[in-house]
């Protein structure tokens, strides 16, 4: 999935979803585009955080030609307002920089940001503004599929609130044990998390599609915070821009 989202200052005025297999190639994004921006290009500055090389190419090429200007790009050299301590670099996914960027936008440092997306990333930022890495596990609608491919009897169903963890039905089971389960795995690596950052308080931020769901399963995500990514990306597209007080 591609998210984009529309800021005026830091006020996000709007966000639009859709489908990676959709714009494969610049002629895509140059046809998708500009109904969702409704044509108003004038000015407009663009920045993104990629992790799919094939699209990103596309986006940028569709973006030079609708805005006459190169689209920014936020990457481990950005100025993300922390450090990075990670090895090796290319290997850490832009999106969980910019979610981190976002939380320590919101919160300060240190944070705890969890990313409810195809993957589940768990990533933490020191109080001396250090992103010092995290944990990735298989995301809510990963888990459903794998499910329904390696067994024989259980479905491909829209995941909903459980009731109670004992599910009386295949499809409530289901929602019990992913939504529930992924709430116990991201509570469990975030007490780990704490621990290893010496046992003081750390606000714990979640963010992505299916965090209102499973935030509320949670014994120690108290925040829900659409869009971190995006305003991450924000954040530290102004601060390249030099329009950001650090």
């Amino acid at each position: 999935m591609i998210d984009l989202g529309f800021f005026r200052g830091k006020k996000l005025l709007k966000t639009r979803r859709i489908f990676t297999d959709k714009c494969r190639n610049s002629a895509a994004f140059l046809k998708i585009l500009p109904s969702i921006i409704n044509g108003r290009v004038a000015g407009l500055r663009v920045a993104y955080a990629s992790v799919v090389p094939g699209v990103e190419r596309a986006f940028r090429a569709a973006m030079r030609r609708l805005t006459g200007h190169e689209p920014y790009s936020v990457g481990p050299q950005s100025p993300l307002g922390f450090r990075v301590r990670y090895r090796p670099l290319s290997s850490l996914g832009r999106d969980r920089l910019a979610a981190a960027a976002g939380a320590v936008e919101v919160a300060g440092t240190p944070v705890i940001v969890v990313d409810f997306g195809t993957a589940i990333t768990v990533d933490a930022v020191s109080r001396g503004g250090i992103f010092l890495g995290g944990a990735i596990a298989p995301g809510p609608g990963l888990s459903a599929r794998a499910l329904a491919r390696g067994t024989a009897r259980l479905p491909v169903s829209r995941l909903t609130a459980p009731r109670t963890a004992i599910g009386e039905s295949t499809k409530e089971g289901l929602s019990s044990g992913i939504v529930m389960g992924l709430a116990a795995l991201a509570d469990g690596l975030i007490i780990r998390m704490k621990k290893e950052m010496g046992g003081k308080p750390v606000p714990v931020l979640a963010t992505g599609g299916a965090a209102k769901l499973i935030a509320p399963f949670s014994g120690t995500m108290r925040r829900v915070v659409p869009g971190l990514v995006l305003r991450g990306i924000r954040a530290v597209a102004e601060r390249a821009a030099g329009e950001k007080r650090v």
